[in-house]
């Protein structure tokens, strides 16, 4: 079985303007050459996940959380070796940006 792309676990996020996370995943995997879809309300999160798996924002910390710690996972080839997006260096943040494409709903 190969492995996915993409493995989120235990993570969420949460901005100031709003009342509660506005994404809370516990468990993800976005399969390695799938076509996949995020459909949801609007406020739901795509965007959100989005921007968590290309390095554009950060989860919330644990802040004293004895639950497990969030992890999100790049698998960066289908040996299944994981690379820990949550630290990296911004050099190697750089490199996956301009790997990854995305159109964003606002236009940059």
């Amino acid at each position: 079985m190969t492995p996915p792309l993409f493995s989120v676990a235990n993570v969420t996020k949460t901005y100031v303007a709003k009342e509660g996370p506005v994404l809370k995943v516990a468990s993800l995997q976005i399969p390695r050459g799938e076509v996949v879809a995020l459909i949801g309300y609007s406020g739901s999160g795509k965007t959100t996940l989005l921007n968590l798996l290309a390095t554009l924002e950060q989860p919330d910390l644990q802040n004293g959380d004895p639950g497990p710690a969030p992890s999100i996972q790049l698998m960066a080839d289908p040996s299944g070796r994981a690379e820990d997006l949550l630290h990296i260096s911004g050099q190697r943040r750089q490199q996956l940006r301009s790997t990854f494409g995305f159109i964003f709903q606002q236009g940059y």
